[in-house]
Protein backbone atom coordinates (compact mmCIF):
# COMPACT_ATOMS: atom_id res chain seq x y z
CA UNK A 1 0.00 0.00 0.00
CA UNK A 2 1.55 3.60 -1.14
CA UNK A 3 -0.20 6.77 0.73
CA UNK A 4 0.58 9.37 3.60
CA UNK A 5 -1.06 10.47 6.20
CA UNK A 6 -1.38 14.10 7.46
CA UNK A 7 1.57 14.04 9.51
CA UNK A 8 3.15 13.86 6.47
CA UNK A 9 3.75 16.93 5.32
CA UNK A 10 1.70 18.53 2.38
CA UNK A 11 4.40 20.26 -0.50
CA UNK A 12 3.11 23.52 -2.00
CA UNK A 13 4.51 23.82 -5.41
CA UNK A 14 5.66 27.26 -6.36
CA UNK A 15 4.85 27.66 -10.32
CA UNK A 16 8.44 27.39 -12.06
CA UNK A 17 8.06 30.30 -14.69
CA UNK A 18 10.85 31.19 -17.05
CA UNK A 19 11.61 34.89 -16.76
CA UNK A 20 13.97 34.96 -19.47
CA UNK A 21 10.50 35.56 -21.51
CA UNK A 22 9.52 38.27 -19.48
CA UNK A 23 11.20 41.75 -20.51
CA UNK A 24 11.54 45.35 -18.88
CA UNK A 25 8.22 45.69 -17.75
CA UNK A 26 7.85 48.23 -15.04
CA UNK A 27 4.61 50.04 -13.16
CA UNK A 28 4.17 53.47 -12.90
CA UNK A 29 3.82 54.58 -17.47
CA UNK A 30 0.74 56.92 -16.66
CA UNK A 31 0.38 57.60 -20.48
CA UNK A 32 0.43 53.62 -21.64
CA UNK A 33 -3.06 54.67 -24.01
CA UNK A 34 -0.28 56.62 -26.03
CA UNK A 35 1.35 54.11 -28.26
CA UNK A 36 3.92 57.00 -28.55
CA UNK A 37 4.69 57.21 -24.66
CA UNK A 38 4.72 53.14 -24.82
CA UNK A 39 7.58 53.28 -27.64
CA UNK A 40 9.62 55.96 -26.04
CA UNK A 41 9.58 54.02 -22.63
CA UNK A 42 11.53 51.36 -24.80
CA UNK A 43 9.05 48.68 -23.10
CA UNK A 44 7.09 47.77 -26.61
CA UNK A 45 6.69 49.78 -30.04
CA UNK A 46 3.86 52.13 -30.98
CA UNK A 47 3.09 49.70 -33.30
CA UNK A 48 3.03 47.06 -30.42
CA UNK A 49 0.97 48.78 -28.30
CA UNK A 50 -1.41 49.88 -30.93
CA UNK A 51 -2.02 46.32 -31.91
CA UNK A 52 -3.01 45.71 -28.27
CA UNK A 53 -5.19 48.82 -28.14
CA UNK A 54 -6.74 46.63 -31.12
CA UNK A 55 -7.02 43.68 -29.47
CA UNK A 56 -9.88 45.48 -26.94
CA UNK A 57 -10.91 44.38 -23.77
CA UNK A 58 -9.13 41.24 -22.59
CA UNK A 59 -11.77 39.58 -20.09
CA UNK A 60 -9.90 37.22 -17.53
CA UNK A 61 -11.54 34.67 -15.49
CA UNK A 62 -9.84 33.54 -12.63
CA UNK A 63 -9.85 29.46 -11.75
CA UNK A 64 -11.56 29.72 -8.07
CA UNK A 65 -12.64 32.78 -6.92
CA UNK A 66 -9.87 35.36 -5.85
CA UNK A 67 -8.17 32.55 -3.68
CA UNK A 68 -4.28 32.66 -2.76
CA UNK A 69 -3.10 30.61 -6.18
CA UNK A 70 -0.74 31.13 -9.25
CA UNK A 71 -2.91 32.37 -12.19
CA UNK A 72 -4.70 34.63 -9.25
CA UNK A 73 -2.75 36.59 -7.16
CA UNK A 74 -0.27 37.64 -10.32
CA UNK A 75 -2.91 38.54 -12.82
CA UNK A 76 -4.32 41.01 -9.79
CA UNK A 77 -1.24 42.18 -8.80
CA UNK A 78 0.04 42.56 -12.42
CA UNK A 79 -3.09 45.58 -12.89
CA UNK A 80 -2.34 47.14 -9.26
CA UNK A 81 1.23 47.09 -10.69
CA UNK A 82 0.28 48.98 -13.87
CA UNK A 83 1.77 46.55 -15.81
CA UNK A 84 -1.12 46.02 -18.12
CA UNK A 85 -1.22 49.84 -18.89
CA UNK A 86 2.66 49.97 -19.48
CA UNK A 87 2.09 47.08 -22.35
CA UNK A 88 -1.40 49.38 -23.79
CA UNK A 89 -3.44 46.28 -22.91
CA UNK A 90 -6.97 46.88 -21.58
CA UNK A 91 -7.77 44.25 -18.62
CA UNK A 92 -10.99 43.30 -16.98
CA UNK A 93 -10.44 40.47 -14.46
CA UNK A 94 -13.78 38.81 -13.02
CA UNK A 95 -14.10 35.73 -10.78
CA UNK A 96 -15.79 32.57 -12.17
CA UNK A 97 -15.46 28.95 -10.54
CA UNK A 98 -17.40 26.25 -12.92
CA UNK A 99 -17.02 27.03 -16.47
CA UNK A 100 -14.35 29.21 -17.40
CA UNK A 101 -13.55 26.74 -20.84
CA UNK A 102 -17.02 27.07 -22.01
CA UNK A 103 -16.91 30.91 -21.05
CA UNK A 104 -14.02 31.22 -22.92
CA UNK A 105 -14.46 28.42 -25.79
CA UNK A 106 -17.93 31.03 -26.49
CA UNK A 107 -15.60 33.97 -26.39
CA UNK A 108 -17.37 35.88 -23.74
CA UNK A 109 -14.26 35.70 -22.36
CA UNK A 110 -10.50 35.50 -24.02
CA UNK A 111 -8.11 34.44 -21.15
CA UNK A 112 -8.84 31.78 -18.21
CA UNK A 113 -7.55 29.83 -15.31
CA UNK A 114 -8.15 26.56 -15.24
CA UNK A 115 -7.11 23.42 -12.89
CA UNK A 116 -4.81 21.11 -14.67
CA UNK A 117 -3.71 20.43 -18.42
CA UNK A 118 -6.34 17.41 -17.98
CA UNK A 119 -9.26 19.75 -17.84
CA UNK A 120 -8.28 21.46 -20.69
CA UNK A 121 -8.43 18.14 -22.78
CA UNK A 122 -11.76 17.29 -20.79
CA UNK A 123 -13.37 20.43 -21.84
CA UNK A 124 -12.06 20.23 -25.36
CA UNK A 125 -13.50 16.67 -25.65
CA UNK A 126 -16.68 17.57 -24.27
CA UNK A 127 -18.53 21.67 -25.38
CA UNK A 128 -15.58 23.82 -24.77
CA UNK A 129 -13.58 23.01 -28.60
CA UNK A 130 -12.23 26.40 -29.21
CA UNK A 131 -9.63 26.46 -26.27
CA UNK A 132 -5.62 26.51 -26.15
CA UNK A 133 -3.61 26.57 -23.32
CA UNK A 134 -1.10 29.09 -22.91
CA UNK A 135 0.55 28.77 -20.33
CA UNK A 136 1.31 25.79 -17.22
CA UNK A 137 2.47 26.63 -13.86
CA UNK A 138 3.34 23.44 -12.00
CA UNK A 139 4.38 20.28 -13.22
CA UNK A 140 3.10 18.83 -10.11
CA UNK A 141 -0.20 16.77 -9.37
CA UNK A 142 -2.92 18.78 -7.31
CA UNK A 143 -5.84 16.73 -7.19
CA UNK A 144 -5.66 13.69 -4.07
CA UNK A 145 -8.11 11.10 -2.83
CA UNK A 146 -8.82 11.60 0.96
CA UNK A 147 -10.45 8.86 2.96
CA UNK A 148 -10.30 9.34 6.78
CA UNK A 149 -7.72 7.13 8.37
CA UNK A 150 -10.15 5.17 10.51
CA UNK A 151 -12.18 4.13 7.47
CA UNK A 152 -10.79 0.55 6.34
CA UNK A 153 -9.75 1.11 3.30
CA UNK A 154 -6.29 0.44 2.91
CA UNK A 155 -5.73 -0.05 -0.63
CA UNK A 156 -7.11 1.37 -3.64
CA UNK A 157 -8.68 -1.97 -4.10
CA UNK A 158 -10.99 -1.17 -1.07
CA UNK A 159 -12.30 1.70 -3.19
CA UNK A 160 -14.47 -0.40 -5.54
CA UNK A 161 -18.25 -0.28 -4.39
CA UNK A 162 -17.48 2.68 -2.06
CA UNK A 163 -19.25 6.27 -2.78
CA UNK A 164 -16.29 9.19 -3.95
CA UNK A 165 -17.18 12.46 -4.74
CA UNK A 166 -15.33 14.73 -7.06
CA UNK A 167 -15.55 17.99 -7.96
CA UNK A 168 -16.63 19.49 -11.69
CA UNK A 169 -15.99 16.74 -13.50
CA UNK A 170 -13.91 13.53 -12.79
CA UNK A 171 -10.33 14.24 -12.91
CA UNK A 172 -8.46 11.60 -15.03
CA UNK A 173 -5.38 11.39 -12.59
CA UNK A 174 -8.14 9.77 -10.62
CA UNK A 175 -9.17 7.08 -13.00
CA UNK A 176 -5.89 6.50 -13.88
CA UNK A 177 -4.70 6.22 -10.96
CA UNK A 178 -7.09 2.68 -10.14
CA UNK A 179 -6.55 1.79 -14.11
CA UNK A 180 -2.55 2.01 -12.86
CA UNK A 181 -3.63 -1.00 -10.16
CA UNK A 182 -5.64 -2.71 -12.05
CA UNK A 183 -9.07 -1.36 -10.32
CA UNK A 184 -11.29 -0.89 -12.44
CA UNK A 185 -11.90 3.14 -12.11
CA UNK A 186 -16.35 1.84 -13.17
CA UNK A 187 -16.51 0.07 -9.76
CA UNK A 188 -16.62 2.80 -7.47
CA UNK A 189 -19.68 4.90 -7.06
CA UNK A 190 -18.59 8.55 -8.17
CA UNK A 191 -20.37 11.50 -7.00
CA UNK A 192 -20.34 15.48 -7.87
CA UNK A 193 -20.15 17.32 -4.65
CA UNK A 194 -19.63 20.87 -3.49
CA UNK A 195 -16.24 22.55 -1.98
CA UNK A 196 -16.44 22.00 1.71
CA UNK A 197 -14.59 18.60 2.27
CA UNK A 198 -16.37 18.45 5.44
CA UNK A 199 -18.46 15.88 3.41
CA UNK A 200 -15.92 12.98 4.17
CA UNK A 201 -15.67 12.88 7.98
CA UNK A 202 -19.43 13.47 8.11
CA UNK A 203 -19.66 10.59 6.07
CA UNK A 204 -21.81 11.53 3.23
CA UNK A 205 -18.76 9.68 0.91
CA UNK A 206 -16.54 7.61 1.91
CA UNK A 207 -13.62 9.14 -0.46
CA UNK A 208 -13.39 12.76 -1.49
CA UNK A 209 -10.97 13.80 -4.73
CA UNK A 210 -9.30 16.91 -3.05
CA UNK A 211 -6.73 19.60 -3.65
CA UNK A 212 -3.87 18.49 -1.58
CA UNK A 213 -2.42 22.29 -1.66
CA UNK A 214 -5.71 23.13 1.12
CA UNK A 215 -8.09 20.63 1.79
CA UNK A 216 -6.05 18.22 3.97
CA UNK A 217 -5.18 21.23 6.36
CA UNK A 218 -8.86 22.55 6.28
CA UNK A 219 -9.35 18.95 7.78
CA UNK A 220 -6.57 19.03 10.08
CA UNK A 221 -7.54 22.57 11.46
CA UNK A 222 -10.74 20.87 12.80
CA UNK A 223 -8.82 17.62 14.30
CA UNK A 224 -9.79 15.27 11.95
CA UNK A 225 -7.08 12.44 10.62
CA UNK A 226 -7.07 11.36 6.97
CA UNK A 227 -5.09 9.62 4.58
CA UNK A 228 -3.89 10.82 1.36
CA UNK A 229 -3.71 8.93 -2.05
CA UNK A 230 -1.70 10.49 -4.73
CA UNK A 231 -1.93 9.87 -7.96
CA UNK A 232 1.74 10.85 -8.50
CA UNK A 233 2.81 7.75 -6.27
CA UNK A 234 1.27 5.36 -8.53
CA UNK A 235 2.75 6.29 -11.59
CA UNK A 236 0.54 9.42 -12.95
CA UNK A 237 2.30 12.66 -13.19
CA UNK A 238 0.46 15.61 -14.14
CA UNK A 239 0.10 19.55 -14.05
CA UNK A 240 -1.32 22.12 -12.03
CA UNK A 241 -3.01 25.77 -12.99
CA UNK A 242 -2.72 26.49 -16.66
CA UNK A 243 -3.61 29.21 -18.06
CA UNK A 244 -6.30 29.07 -21.52
CA UNK A 245 -7.01 31.74 -24.18
CA UNK A 246 -10.17 31.62 -27.08
CA UNK A 247 -7.90 29.95 -30.47
CA UNK A 248 -9.43 32.48 -32.74
CA UNK A 249 -9.03 35.31 -30.53
CA UNK A 250 -5.41 34.46 -29.56
CA UNK A 251 -4.34 33.72 -33.01
CA UNK A 252 -5.73 36.95 -33.98
CA UNK A 253 -3.91 38.74 -31.43
CA UNK A 254 -0.61 37.20 -30.70
CA UNK A 255 0.49 40.03 -29.39
CA UNK A 256 -2.08 40.84 -26.68
CA UNK A 257 -1.40 36.77 -25.77
CA UNK A 258 2.17 37.62 -25.21
CA UNK A 259 2.30 40.59 -23.34
CA UNK A 260 -0.40 39.36 -21.02
CA UNK A 261 1.89 36.81 -19.75
CA UNK A 262 4.99 39.34 -19.51
CA UNK A 263 3.03 41.41 -17.21
CA UNK A 264 1.73 38.08 -15.24
CA UNK A 265 4.68 36.41 -15.07
CA UNK A 266 6.69 39.63 -13.98
CA UNK A 267 3.85 40.50 -11.27
CA UNK A 268 4.54 36.81 -10.15
CA UNK A 269 8.23 37.42 -9.78
CA UNK A 270 7.70 40.30 -8.10
CA UNK A 271 5.28 38.65 -5.27
CA UNK A 272 8.35 36.36 -4.78
CA UNK A 273 10.68 39.02 -4.08
CA UNK A 274 9.65 39.13 -0.53
CA UNK A 275 6.95 38.62 2.20
CA UNK A 276 5.56 42.29 2.26
CA UNK A 277 5.19 42.36 -1.57
CA UNK A 278 2.92 38.76 -0.85
CA UNK A 279 0.99 40.07 1.38
CA UNK A 280 0.23 43.14 -0.49
CA UNK A 281 -1.07 40.44 -3.32
CA UNK A 282 -3.06 38.62 -1.45
CA UNK A 283 -4.66 42.11 0.19
CA UNK A 284 -5.44 43.75 -3.28
CA UNK A 285 -7.10 39.65 -4.11
CA UNK A 286 -9.44 40.25 -0.48
CA UNK A 287 -10.40 43.19 -1.57
CA UNK A 288 -12.01 41.88 -4.82
CA UNK A 289 -13.20 38.95 -2.37
CA UNK A 290 -17.12 39.33 -1.44
CA UNK A 291 -16.40 36.54 0.62
CA UNK A 292 -13.23 38.20 2.20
Amino acid sequence: MTRRSLQSRVGIVAAGLSLALLGACSAGTSEAADPSASASSGLISADRCAANQAAGTVTYLTQYSFAAMPSTLDVISAEELGYFDDLCLDVDIRSNTDNNAQIVSAGTAQLAGLGSASDVLTARDADAKDIVSVATYGNETIIELLTMADSGIESLADFSGKTVGYKISLAPQLQAMFANEGVDPTSINWVSVGFDPQILPDGQVQGLGAYKSNEPKVLAARDYEVDQWDPAEYGVDSTFNVMIANTAWAAENPTAVEDFLRATFHAYAWINESDDNLIQSLGWAEERSEAG
